[in-house]
């Protein structure tokens, strides 16, 4: 029987994107899919802000940026004209300020090929078709060509998707309003003035459309179409663009098109033992905004250094219950927004029609808060921490800084960086004069196991204004989130609990790549 820390079931973007950073955590994996090479065609297309972070820190964006399409921004238009625009350019504490066009292909081979460059061939075959756990494993069952193999795991993930075999084996209810909303997807050149470098909507009282641009010359197109439609083809996305929209003139023959229907669902509970689920095995929902593949990687981002430090000894089992805690509120907190924009998309007649495009107008206004840029950006996301909702706190939310190390491209040089191992206490000097700053600085670096990063010598351009004139500090989380925060005046100020006794030596892992 061969033994494993973690099997991972199914290798799309978010079950290889957990893949690579376990395994760059130390982490034994295994992962099993019956796809034996990555999709030729997919509904997923878009990566947003925060998940170029996330992608950086396993060291791919770089790659992924050279092969994919900037998106400036997103824009929303009804028969009335154009709504309004969200910028990126506009986020505060972005280093990433764009979305990026490029299709899952791409994006499951430049993560194989990372695995594989890291730790040798990524083995997947493999049907899951029995699965059973006790108290300190799960016994797998896997279904190949030479015949059915067993395999032990500690761990096991389920990342395979709506129809999950994992969720279905492991007993765990997937619930959800009744129906399904029915989307066409296509590929295509598109003739007209529609600018190539936005996401667009368009709205009417008979369809509701998406362009995205993926390449120079093609553009993604969904559009929602009645249950009973006829499979899409040119005619159809000629006929639907050129009558709801004033931009497009004609629509090219598509590289591909299909239909789908979306049933909207989520897991009565992510985790279940020793079986954990991720993206969409844990939750679907509307297409509208892109959110589902960039939720899934989220929810990767916060598993996999919870696992790792649970397998490490670090912490106690209990740990995990928090990613079951934090990713079903943040999984919902992501469901409204798409289902906010769904009900845009689903507004007919006078009334309605005239109620959603005030409050696209009002949406899509600087002044809102939150931003809707930054949702969609999903740069928002706040996990549920006490004090949290105080006013100018920011337990609980993303911290602006990098993951491992400062990519070699500008701007990025002066952005700080948290540690992928282990926490990081980021202090802030305020108004301190500087000679006393360095020996407070020194001083808590010998006092804590915590890597310690001087604000005042690396801090984002966007996010040192805000940081304010008294001395502050941060404790942040593995996957780049505030667990801890305070003024202080001198190192005494700072709890026990954060400053979390004298450095200790920690464990290897196979690719550390720190400044």
């Amino acid at each position: 029987m061969n033994e494993v820390d973690v099997v991972i079931v199914g290798a799309g973007p978010v079950g290889l994107y957990l893949a690579a950073d376990l395994a760059q955590r130390g982490v034994s994996v295994q992962m099993v899919d019956k796809a034996r090479r990555p999709v030729r065609h997919s509904r997923a297309s878009v990566v947003w802000p925060r998940q170029l972070e996330l992608l950086h820190g396993v060291g791919v964006a770089d790659e992924l940026m050279d092969r994919g399409r900037a998106i400036e921004g997103v824009a929303f238009h009804s028969d009335r004209g154009e709504l309004g625009q969200l910028r990126f350019s506009t986020i505060r504490e972005a280093p990433y300020p764009f979305g990026l066009a490029v299709s899952q292909e791409i994006t499951e081979r430049v993560l194989i090929d990372r695995y594989e460059a890291l730790f040798g061939p990524l083995r997947r075959d493999g049907e899951l078709v029995g699965l059973a756990q006790d108290n300190v494993g799960v016994d797998l069952t896997v279904r190949t060509d030479a015949g059915e193999n067993d395999i032990r795991a500690q761990w096991v993930v389920g990342a395979d998707g709506a129809h999950s075999t994992v969720r279905e084996l492991a007993g765990i209810q997937f619930t959800g309003p009744s129906g399904a909303a029915r989307f066409a997807i296509g590929d295509a050149g598109i003739e007209g003035t529609l600018s190539t470098r936005m996401l667009h909507y368009f709205y009417s009282n008979s369809a509701a459309i998406g362009i995205s641009p993926f390449t120079e010359e093609t553009m993604r197109i969904a559009v929602s179409m009645p249950s009973d439609a006829p499979e899409p083809d040119r005619a159809f996305f000629r006929r639907v663009l050129t009558e709801n929209t004033r931009l497009v003139t004609d629509v090219r023959e598509p590289d591909w098109s299909t239909a789908f229907d979306v049933r909207f669902r989520t897991a009565e509970r992510f985790k279940k033992g020793r079986v954990l689920l991720v993206g969409d095995a844990a939750h679907v929902m509307s297409p509208a905004g892109g959110q589902g593949m960039n939720t899934g990687l989220q929810d990767a981002a916060n598993l996999g250094w919870k696992l790792a430090h649970v397998l490490e000894a670090r912490a106690s089992e209990g740990l995990l219950s928090s990613y079951d805690s934090e990713r079903r509120w943040a999984a919902g907190r992501v469901a409204a927004t798409s289902g906010r924009l769904a009900r845009w998309s689903a507004a007919r007649g006078p009334a309605l029609s005239r109620k959603r495009d005030a409050e696209i107008f009002l949406a899509t206004r600087k002044r809102q808060r939150p931003n809707l840029v930054d949702v969609i950006a999903q740069l928002d996301t706040r996990y549920p921490i006490a004090g949290a909702s105080s006013h100018g706190s920011r337990l609980g939310a993303r911290f602006p800084s990098f993951t491992g190390h400062v990519p070699d491209r500008a701007p990025w040089s002066s952005w700080p960086v948290h540690d992928a191992y282990g926490y990081t206490l980021f202090l802030w000097p305020g108004t301190t004069e500087p000679r006393a700053w360095e020996d407070i600085v020194a001083s808590l670096a010998q006092r804590t196991q915590h890597v310690v990063r001087d604000l005042a010598r690396t801090a984002s351009p966007a996010s040192s204004p805000g940081l304010g004139r008294r001395a502050h500090y941060f404790l942040v989380r593995p996957d780049g989130h505030v667990i801890e925060e305070g003024r202080f005046a001198r190192p005494g100020d700072i709890p026990s609990r954060v400053i979390g006794g004298a450095r200790a030596a920690r464990p290897q892992h196979n690719d550390k790549h720190e400044r």
